[in-house]
């Protein structure tokens, strides 16, 4: 099956912590869980950076979703978490800027065999 592509919000500050700890976790807050049962080992998350609108990485889950409350990132516990492993990461100001995919839609990535969606 393909895999699934879900968006990630981080903070820069967020992203700065996640790339000392070698982009191993990714987290979600709590009201999340159900929709993040949804999410497979080997689907991929869209990294993406408020503030500079853009898109900086991609990370792939290698587990299912668990929680944890032990803080990792100081703005919030985001209980809501997977294990994964980067596939790419790009420098901020080369990143994909979100009105260069603001036009494609969902209807497109399900004609390639996907679909995205936000956690």
């Amino acid at each position: 099956m393909a895999p699934r592509f879900y968006i990630d919000l981080f903070t820069p500050e967020t992203w700065r912590e996640a790339a000392t700890r070698g982009f191993d976790i990714t987290g979600f807050s709590e009201r999340r869980l159900n929709h993040a049962k949804r999410v497979e080992p080997g689907d991929v998350f869209l990294c993406y950076l408020t503030g500079k609108s853009r898109f900086v990485g991609v990370l792939r889950a290698t587990s299912n979703v668990f929680t944890d409350s032990e803080r990792i990132w100081r703005s919030q516990v985001f209980p809501t978490r997977f294990r994964c492993e980067l596939i790419v990461q790009v420098p901020a100001d080369k990143g994909v800027h979100l009105r260069d995919v603001q036009g494609q839609s969902r209807t497109d990535a399900r004609k390639h065999g996907g679909s995205c969606g936000r956690l």
